[in-house]
């Protein structure tokens, strides 16, 4: 009868006629223990990378609420910045001059905390506590309209350092929120100064 010649290397699957049971029309196959082994091997090399993967997804959304944080924490700045250079300018040809953080001193000043709410120009004590900003897609973040976005953010100023309050201010920021990891903070700090 013909007899099948096998590439060199290859082992073909025991069959019982080796054993010296003889079937009758008997295939070679895939035995239960190599199926095993191959499903053990398909699911060891599709399960690294899925679980890469989740891991990135995860790092993805920490970074997203690190970055919105800081994004919320720089606005105060600018929004002080605006305050002083409106206040500086308006005073060129001021018969009463204003002070130069006039908007922002008496509702932060002297460890007082705050909130500004850059998008509608205000600036508010928080009385027992600042509320957190809300999230709207037609205005971004902001306290009047909007989802409660699950950041807050308090604002301090201070001026009279060393005795010089003419010329000099710092702004602390802090922009708090849970995250994916429980509660997170960022605390920012900046001087800004008289120009003019």
């Amino acid at each position: 009868m013909f007899r099948k010649q096998y590439k060199k290397g290859f082992t073909p699957t025991p069959t019982l006629s080796k054993v010296g049971v003889s079937f009758a029309g008997a295939k070679r196959g895939f035995t239960l223990v190599e199926t095993l082994v191959a499903v053990a091997i398909l699911t060891t090399a599709i399960a690294g990378p899925m679980t890469f993967a989740i891991k990135n997804i995860s790092a993805a959304s920490v970074a997203q609420d690190q970055l919105v944080a800081f994004e919320l924490a720089q606005e105060p700045f600018e929004y002080a910045r605006n305050v002083r250079d409106s206040n500086l300018l308006k005073n060129i040809d001021a018969t009463e001059p204003v002070d130069w953080l006039y908007g922002l001193v008496d509702e932060c000043l002297d460890g007082k905390s705050c909130y500004i709410d850059a998008a509608n120009d205000t600036v508010t004590e928080c009385v027992s506590e600042c509320p957190n900003l809300n999230r709207s897609d037609d205005n971004g973040y902001q306290y009047v309209d909007g989802n409660d976005s699950g950041f807050k953010r308090i604002v301090k100023i201070s001026k009279n350092l060393n005795g010089d309050d003419e010329y000099e201010a710092v702004i602390e920021v802090k922009v708090s929120w849970t995250g994916k990891y429980g509660p997170r903070e960022i605390k920012l700090q900046n001087n800004i100064y008289k120009w003019r």
